[in-house]
């Protein structure tokens, strides 16, 4: 048995108020409308509109890591569709620091997934035969793979992700202009969220939310 682990825990620099959470309607991928618990705050951080797609990101603690969650217009039709790393870094790049009026769910998935017959598409199939040869990493024949099983699990909630507790700080750049109404980032239907590591511009995690527990 090979393992390969990644563990992340990250503390929001601007947690969510715990007091603030209640239930509110969700639309899930498919339609139906149910109760989860929205977390809410105001308050500075990274965002862009960007034609029907809203992005935020919301730092952790140390400013080397945020989690960046794409919103599209409600009932847009296919808004995945050509999506790529590229057009990513273009909206990232339009992404300036503002006052933002935040309604996220707090959630947590554990998803588990058998990965041969995806390995075996992409190419990988001598290694899932029975006569496949290891003999070069382990010494001895008669080895194969028989199951590639992953398995990811993400927990955000008021104090971050997969987070336990921390003293916290925030700092407020930028000043709003009177009169002028931070943008509303509410979301109430399916995103994309994903983890990176600013430094090396690397996304460590990534996953869409589509019909959260309740």
């Amino acid at each position: 048995m090979l393992t390969n682990a990644v563990y992340f825990k990250g503390v929001w620099t601007a947690p969510f108020t715990e007091s603030w959470t209640n239930p509110e309607a969700f639309t899930a991928g498919d339609g139906t409308k149910k109760q989860v618990p929205m977390m809410h705050q105001r308050e500075f951080f990274r965002y862009a509109q960007v034609g029907d797609l809203q992005a935020l990101e919301l730092p952790y603690e140390g400013n080397e890591l945020s989690m960046l969650v794409l919103l599209p217009r409600a009932g847009a039709p296919d808004p995945w569709a050509g999506f790529s790393w590229d057009k990513l870094q273009q909206v990232r790049a339009q992404m300036k620091t503002t006052e933002v009026v935040v309604s996220l769910p707090k959630f947590k998935l554990d998803e588990r997934i058998l990965l041969p017959r995806t390995l075996s598409k992409m190419g990988i199939r001598d290694a899932f035969n029975r006569n496949a040869d290891f003999s070069g990493m382990t010494g001895k024949k008669y080895l194969f793979i028989s199951a590639v099983v992953h398995e990811a699990v993400i927990d955000v909630n008021e104090k971050g992700t997969e987070a336990t507790g921390a003293t916290l700080a925030v700092a407020k750049p930028g000043v709003m202009l009177d009169g002028e109404e931070p943008p509303i980032f509410r979301a109430d239907h399916p995103f994309l969220y994903m983890v990176l590591h600013k430094p090396s511009n690397s996304i460590l995690f990534l996953g869409r939310l589509s019909d959260p527990p309740q």
